[in-house]
């Protein structure tokens, strides 16, 4: 299932509660609706400060240091605090649209046939090694919020046999945003048969319970708002034209309130309708679709499991209206949410005969300690963006890790053949997925081409805050030169995303390389940028002269064997 919530913003909630805030609302909508009838405000102001123009300049001082100061915390404190990870506003949701769009553009997974596949990664039933696994899934393995389709976990899981020797062996995925488990049994038992993978994983998340009557309606409805109305249409435009930002801080805390305040009226909060599908009916159906998957499973010649998928991210319930708090006990939070929401379900798989493989604890310690220094208990540090709370980079990573693991230690014939032979640079690097996937992008070992996009609106653009292309690179690689060659290329900056070789996720802002100007540009790597570093994607932000965006690009990689 897709969650976008953004955090809970206690700055926020006192804007939103101060009187001046409240009194500026008021007023823009009382505005409005006289604004018709202009003649006559003008008439009462003359009235008002008739003889009284020391008043009327205090008054006018006053509104222009509120809007300056309006201005100031919309469009410098509050996008500075959202590029702090503190907040989450306007630049990273708008952004969030777009990777969403842009996933669906180029992930070709639908109802009939749910395995993720583009242009540039093909999938097809016909085996390309002499091992292949299929991971099953929801918007986990669809890749909701990522703009780079290698960092979800299927790929990472992919990327980590590799590493440990393990080259023949395909790792595939199939599923959809929102799916609970019994759309993914209807999937599998189609895919199976086509595209005989050797091994069957399932992930398991906290709302794939959702089960639905015979009319396709959820036995548990979780919580959908209706519209706001305390504000009319016009106001929240005015609003929104003006402040942006500042408006969207306002509109997240009050919706926060009405979702506090529902009384289940529209339906469960999260935190409640994840528990609540694990009672009385919903839950009675959910055993029996369990079971489903288990005797397919069974009848199966290869061999399955069910795979957790716990991440650092809680929500609110009607018990708890503040999300489970941060600090020192921020991590035993975590590891209860999860606990009390896998215990029932864990017991119905083992009595099916599924193997249950439960990673919460281990991912506990995994987090505890790999927590960036500073912002240990800050979710933003553990999801995919900060408007997005799927897996980011080290959730991810750590799910391809113990999936290996596992497979390793009990399933090690779907594996295939292992080898061991001394790292060698590459000779090229292979492009597998590109954002925006409309740029026409052709490689061969020594090219690539692509046509950079005309309109800049549509492009990504967070957390750099200027249009780019994003490329991402099939494996991790250090590098030692990009080019970039175009007839009317004006000028272009290069930004790196890095991972070290040792803890092999994506960390840390992208680096940039600096902007170039004119129509052949080359950027050379510093040695030390890729000490123990290696390359999984790079944006780029170029201009041009005229129209054609065609660009060549050359990327040399590192001649050295030390990564």
């Amino acid at each position: 299932m897709s969650i976008l919530r953004p955090p809970h913003n206690p700055s926020g909630e006192l804007l939103y509660n101060s009187g001046a805030v409240q009194s500026v609302l008021r007023v823009a909508d009382e505005s409005w609706q006289i604004s018709h009838s202009g003649e006559g405000m003008l008439n009462r102001v003359r009235k008002m400060f008739k003889g009284n123009a020391l008043a009327l300049r205090y008054m006018l001082i006053s509104l222009a240091i509120l809007a300056v100061a309006l201005v100031c915390l919309d469009a410098v404190i509050i996008p500075s605090l959202e590029d702090q990870g503190k907040i989450v506003s306007v630049g990273w949701k708008a952004e969030n649209e777009k990777l969403l769009h842009y996933m669906s553009m180029r992930n070709r997974a639908d109802n009939n046939c749910p395995v993720w596949r583009s242009d540039l990664f093909p999938v097809t039933p016909k085996k390309p090694k002499s091992k292949r696994i299929l991971v099953m899934g929801d918007s986990y393995v669809w890749g909701d919020g990522y703009g780079n389709m290698n960092t979800i976990w299927w790929r990472q899981l992919q990327l980590e046999l590799e590493r440990r020797g393990y080259h023949d062996v395909e790792v595939i995925a199939a599923g959809l945003c929102g799916a609970p488990t019994a759309w993914e049994l209807g999937w599998a038992k189609k895919i199976v048969p086509e595209y005989q993978p050797d091994l069957v994983i399932w992930g398991y998340l906290t709302n794939d319970p959702k089960e639905s009557d015979d009319n396709k309606v959820p036995l548990v409805q979780s919580l959908r708002l209706p519209k706001d109305t305390a504000f009319s249409d016009r106001t929240s435009k005015v609003m929104e034209g003006l402040f942006p930002n500042l408006t969207d801080q306002l509109i997240s805390v009050r919706n926060k309130h009405r979702e506090e305040k529902s009384g289940g009226q529209y339906g469960y909060q999260y935190g409640d309708w994840d528990k609540k599908i694990l009672e009385g009916k919903n839950f009675e159906q959910y055993k029996k679709t369990v079971q489903q998957v288990a005797d397919f499973s069974h009848s199966l010649s290869v061999p399955s499991f069910v795979m957790t998928l716990p991440n650092a991210i809680t929500y609110a319930s009607s018990t708890d209206s503040k999300e489970p708090s941060t600090g020192a006990n921020f991590f035993e939070n975590v590891r209860h949410y999860y606990d009390v929401r896998y215990a029932p379900v864990r017991d119905v798989f083992v009595a099916s005969g599924m193997t249950f493989y439960d990673i919460l604890d281990d991912f506990i310690s995994f987090a505890s300690a790999h927590a960036p220094i500073g912002i240990e208990s800050s979710k933003f540090a553990y999801i995919i963006t900060p408007s997005n709370s799927h897996p980011g980079p080290l959730a991810a990573h750590f799910y391809g890790v113990k999936a290996a693991d596992f497979l390793e230690a009990h399933y090690k014939d779907a594996l295939g053949p292992r080898t061991f032979t001394a790292k060698k640079s590459p000779s090229s690097v292979v492009i597998n997925d590109v954002v925006p996937p409309n740029m026409n992008v052709r490689q061969n070992t020594e090219h690539a081409f692509f046509e950079y996009p005309s309109n800049d609106e549509e492009l990504l653009s967070m957390p750099i805050r200027k249009p780019y292309i994003l490329i991402n690179f099939e494996k991790p690689t250090a590098l030692k030169t990009i080019t970039l060659n175009g007839d009317q290329l004006k000028e272009a900056d290069v930004y790196l995303t890095l991972q070290s070789t040792d803890k092999h996720y994506d960390e840390g802002p992208p680096l940039e390389l600096g902007n170039k100007r004119g129509k052949s540009l080359c950027w050379n790597i510093p040695p030390s940028t890729m000490n123990q570093a290696e390359v999984s994607s790079i944006r780029i932000s170029a201009k041009f002269k005229g129209p054609q965006h065609g660009v060549l690009m050359d990327i040399t990689p590192s001649d050295s064997t030390n990564h």
